[in-house]
């Protein structure tokens, strides 16, 4: 999908966005916690048509999300919502965007699809 126009000003809900977020849990999540969390994610961030990579791991979550501003913001309520991550000082990034250059770049960045992991631990170094 090629770039999409810049956003009318007053429509920035509308527009494109990003959201990148990382939480260390207060205690180390069992492995049925993160199974039941996994499932939240993907419940909620389909519903909400949003799109990007999810690692749910013991040590905590790692949240690279694309969509709408406004689908973008709601998200961040409901997982402030959440009592697991109520006492967790979250620094959630959000920037708009005019979508990916082109469709390679999206297809790489893997924001055309929504992917959610149980993993060892929530980011990989490279």
């Amino acid at each position: 999908m090629a770039a999409a126009p810049p956003a009318e000003q007053g429509s920035e809900d509308e527009a494109e966005g990003v959201l990148l977020y990382y939480c260390y849990a207060p205690a180390r999540l069992e492995h049925q916690q993160q199974q039941q969390l996994a499932e939240w994610f993907e419940g909620t961030l389909a519903a909400q048509q949003l799109r990007g990579r999810v690692r749910v791991a013991a040590d905590g979550i790692n949240v690279t999300l694309g969509g709408r501003i406004a689908a973008l913001k709601a998200h961040m309520q409901q997982l402030r919502a959440l009592p697991l991550f109520q006492s967790c000082d979250i620094d959630f990034k959000l920037a708009s965007s005019g979508g990916a250059l082109s469709d390679q770049v999206q297809a790489e960045t893997g924001f055309t699809t929504l992917q959610v992991r149980q993993c060892k631990v929530r980011s990989t170094r490279r």
